[in-house]
């Protein structure tokens, strides 16, 4: 390392690094971790930043010399990433996800861009239901159950809700921690813009009123039991009740088949994300469950990602 540490010279030493380690992105890596040193010393050092630095700002602060706490920081930081392998969604606990930035802990799955497919579609869902009512005083239901850290739920009814405010939210897992979770990301995206959420703790839809739910998302535990031991060192760090589903990664889907069936109204939609591969034996579930219309989505890589399914 050299004797005066920038921003740009301590980057550019950070991707090689992450690199050699076998990190997959090392460059966006490094770029995350040295704007989270950087804003966890801010409170401790004076330095020439005087906001929360974000990744864009790195490239106009690429001269800054950092503190002694500062590199002290980011080392740990890279260890806990280059040696350990923990997922840099835990190390900053934020992850991005569709238009927000969510509190992320190892208690939930790190939220994964293919999940967005199921948000975007849930939205579209939500808009159509309202335009197609035949009364303005009609309320729909939306229910995301396995909601870990509450991403689904919480990015549809930030965008659906100020618009049309006949829909309805609950966020459940059968994870406490997972909950306290959701619940901060309900308060930091939601309650600024007192839109509503109701967070319970549940295991899939048991409990829940027959024929009360509109619209259904999840996403589910699919992991295959032999799979387990195949996981990323990354992977590996996230929890395995939200990851493991039995010996064919599909004992989940199947209750979420049967459960939804009597939980849907006639017309309700289930969304429940699936493996990249299950998608002709999780449609099989919810024909034989007795579901109208099954329909495999994809995502852009052409992979089987969720099943949407209509009673």
């Amino acid at each position: 390392m050299t004797d005066r540490w920038t921003v740009g010279s301590l980057l550019k030493w950070a991707k090689s690094y992450l690199q050699k380690h076998g990190i997959a992105s090392p460059r966006l890596d490094a770029e995350y971790l040295i704007v989270h040193a950087l804003n966890r010393c801010e409170q401790d050092v004076k330095s020439l930043h005087r906001s929360k630095l974000t990744r864009i700002d790195l490239y106009t602060h690429f001269d800054q010399p950092l503190s002694e706490t500062e590199l002290a920081c980011f080392k740990s930081l890279l260890i806990s990433r280059a040696r350990d392998r923990l997922p840099v969604a835990y190390i900053t606990q934020r992850r991005g996800f569709w238009q927000h930035d969510f509190y992320v802990t190892r208690d939930v799955l790190v939220p994964r861009p293919e999940t967005e497919h199921i948000v975007q579609r849930a939205i579209e869902i939500c808009r159509k239901k309202v335009l197609d009512q035949s009364s303005i005083s009609t309320v729909y239901q939306m229910v995301d159950i396995c909601t870990g850290s509450g991403v689904i739920a919480i990015s549809v009814a930030a965008e659906i809700a100020p618009s049309t405010p006949q829909w309805r939210f609950t966020a459940s897992d059968i994870s406490a921690s997972a909950l306290a979770v959701a619940q901060r990301n309900a308060d930091e995206i939601l309650l600024p813009q007192s839109i509503d959420i109701t967070i319970e703790n549940r295991d899939l839809l048991v409990g829940v009123s027959p024929e009360s739910i509109d619209l259904l998302t999840a996403n589910p535990p699919y992991v295959t039991t032999s799979e387990l031991d195949e996981l990323a060192l990354e992977i590996s760090h996230e929890p395995r009740l939200a990851l493991h589903s039995g010996e064919d990664g599909l004992e989940h889907v199947r209750r979420i088949a049967e459960q939804a069936m009597s939980c849907l109204v006639d017309g309700g939609i289930a969304l429940v994300e699936i493996g990249s591969q299950q998608g002709k034996a999780a449609r099989d579930l919810f024909i034989a469950a007795g579901f109208s219309t099954v329909v495999i989505g994809h995502d852009f890589a052409g992979h089987d990602r969720y099943i949407e399914a209509t009673k």
